[in-house]
């Protein structure tokens, strides 16, 4: 399809779907000529569907508040993306964990003198203590050899990357692969304890009993601010928009499927074909499963399997590459639709996981997060008044225990 013929499909699929007075950012920006990833993806008629029937479950179809933030979102793909030195890909994680991400990093600022200006601002670190130095290829190598297959319900594998999309509406209408589903409302992944906040503060050495208590306030400040949060309509979780400089990109991701499989087109068909369709009606969460099966059969059979072989040889060769897709996505996206007739199921399928090694938890190496939320600006602002309470008794402990004072640390 031509771009003329594309332009008039989309005004004619969006006029059938929304009234002049439902007109809302959401299409006037689809409507613009599609160079980044949001647009491209909505460009698409039957995602857009989606799109705006996800935002009317959820109320805010017409609400400024997430007008202004879509807008932002777009304003920074065309400016950081459009300029053809950044990919950019889209993450959302319980609201919840904003307090240990937010006393790390405030920690780290205070006390190893951490820059205080430019990529830092917006660094939050979304994985702790993973202290890689491999790049992601050779980590999917060695998971693949120890275990058979990547899958990210396995501790080991979650706390070392992330789940991302390509755009921010990205596997629309699947709740638990959609960052857009997850930013609205999370389902239930790893909840903010105390051992976050203990192996937070244990990095510092800090006596039990003042260690205890500060946990003990932390777990009572994350409890407050989730239950106001919520009580102001409309909430949400976070949305992370992170921009990945060209060079970077794929040493640190690489495209996957479900729980974070690479998407070899055998081991999609295998997968689904032996082991969905045989637990579908036993479980709700049937690829979960299916993909627990998977890595326990390679796992036993390994070199025995020719799928497994084949998949080694992809990651070996660089099949799974993050930039290869962001380039077609973006450029030629009817090469993904042409792959199932125009239906957007495989355009729409796939993600990237995000791996957190030293590049990506230096602020310092270029990568730029953004974050968004709905939440009430007063609640936020009580929130940091309340947690930069705590983070300053701790630093004043941390250094009366050193023999310093805070006027002078060094």
């Amino acid at each position: 399809m031509n771009a003329r013929l594309l332009c008039a499909s989309i005004v004619i699929m969006t006029v059938s779907l929304v009234t002049a007075r439902e007109f809302t950012a959401l299409q006037k920006y689809s409507l613009r000529s599609p160079k980044v990833p949001t647009l491209v993806h909505l460009s698409v008629p039957q995602l857009r569907k989606k799109a705006i029937a996800e935002l009317q479950k959820f109320g805010i179809l017409n609400n400024p508040e997430f007008n202004a933030m879509f807008k932002q979102v777009v304003t920074r793909e065309r400016n950081l993306v459009a300029n053809n030195k950044y990919y950019v890909l889209y993450h959302a994680f319980d609201k919840a964990w904003r307090v240990p991400q937010d006393l790390y990093k405030q920690l780290y600022v205070k006390l190893f003198s951490y820059p205080r200006k430019g990529s830092w601002e917006e660094f939050r670190s979304l994985r702790f203590f993973t202290g890689a130095t491999v790049s992601v290829s050779d980590y999917l190598l060695d998971t693949l050899q120890y275990s058979g297959m990547v899958n990210d319900i396995y501790p080991d594998v979650k706390t070392m990357m992330i789940s991302t999309n390509p755009a921010l509406f990205g596997n629309i209408g699947k709740p638990q692969e959609c960052t857009f589903s997850y930013f609205m409302e999370p389902l239930s992944h790893s909840r903010v304890d105390e051992g976050i906040f203990k192996s937070i503060l244990d990095i510092w050495s800090m006596p039990q009993q003042k260690r205890d208590q500060y946990i003990q306030e932390l777990v009572d400040l994350t409890q407050w601010f989730t239950k106001e949060a919520d009580a102001v309509q409309p909430s949400s979780n976070v949305l992370v928009q992170l921009f990945f400089p060209k060079k970077m990109v794929d040493k640190v991701s690489y495209v996957s499927w479900r729980q974070g499989m690479p998407p070899q087109p055998e081991l999609i068909k295998w997968v689904q074909k032996e082991f969905v369709k045989q637990i579908k009606k036993k479980t709700k969460a049937p690829f979960v499963a299916a993909a627990d099966l998977v890595t326990k059969t390679l796992e036993q059979e390994k070199d025995k399997n020719p799928l497994y072989e084949k998949l080694v040889d992809a990651v070996r060769n660089g099949r799974f590459k993050t930039s290869d897709f962001m380039d077609t996505y973006v450029k030629e996206p009817e090469k993904l639709l042409n792959l199932d007739k125009g239906k957007a199921k495989i355009f729409n399928a796939f993600q990237m996981r995000v791996f957190f090694n030293e590049d990506v938890l230096d602020p310092g190496k270029g990568v730029k997060m953004f974050t968004y939320d709905l939440i009430s600006e007063e609640v936020k602002y009580e929130y940091m008044q309340r947690l930069h309470s705590i983070v300053n008794r701790i630093v004043q402990d941390v250094f009366a225990q050193q023999g310093l004072s805070l006027a002078d640390p060094s």
